[in-house]
């Protein structure tokens, strides 16, 4: 399963893969790839690049920001600027070559459940879509009257789904301080996808 939320989008990420090297969650769509991870006290990045059959890191850098932030509350004017500065220093530090990017959510900026499907192994569009409905149904009883401030989305499996919700405020700040460090628009992942992912590539 691979799977990112993209900012002011739902979407499923097609043969995608999820790596998860020490707390950095990296999400490989093209030849070039770079991970973000966002601590209160430092910004760290991974650019992995696409070989034929294997992938090599292509760049790395670890900024130490000069304000510390809150990775899932709104940010101060001050800690915006303390981000949007260690962002321009990695992409300085890649050169501005970083391909697709993708952020690693620490625990607290969404939401994510386990559930058993309406129908297991689902067949045809019209089971697909009814266990579609039923998980985002019952994402917003989980969330109650704060299901409005998430990005929700379903990963199917077989006999069980993940349900993931992003807060709307983690994904726009981030999204625009990628847009002004003339970064491309990152996509979001967390760490329970990119550890399953890890399994499902060990066989």
């Amino acid at each position: 399963m691979g799977r990112g939320i993209h900012a002011g989008q739902r979407r499923q990420a097609s043969s995608s893969w999820l790596l998860h090297q020490g707390d950095l969650i990296l999400l490989i769509r093209q030849k070039r790839s770079t991970g973000f991870q966002l601590s209160d006290t430092v910004l760290r990045a991974v650019c992995l690049r696409r070989s034929g059959q294997t992938v090599q890191v292509a760049g790395k850098a670890a900024v130490q920001l000069a304000h510390t932030v809150d990775t899932v509350l709104t940010w101060t004017e001050v800690g915006r600027a303390a981000v949007l500065d260690a962002l321009k220093e990695v992409r300085q530090a890649m050169h501005g070559d970083v391909g697709s990017v993708c952020v690693g959510l620490r625990h607290g900026a969404y939401f994510f459940k386990e559930r058993p499907l309406l129908y297991a192994r689902a067949r045809g569009r019209r089971q697909q879509r009814e266990n579609r409905d039923h998980l985002l149904w019952e994402a917003q009883l989980f969330l109650d009257e704060a299901y409005r401030n998430y990005v929700v989305d379903v990963a199917p499996m077989e006999e069980h789904a993940f349900i993931v919700g992003v807060r709307h405020t983690v994904m726009e700040q981030h999204a625009k301080l990628f847009a002004a460090s003339q970064l491309p628009a990152p996509d979001f992942d967390i760490e329970p996808f990119a550890l399953h992912n890890i399994a499902e590539a060990a066989g």
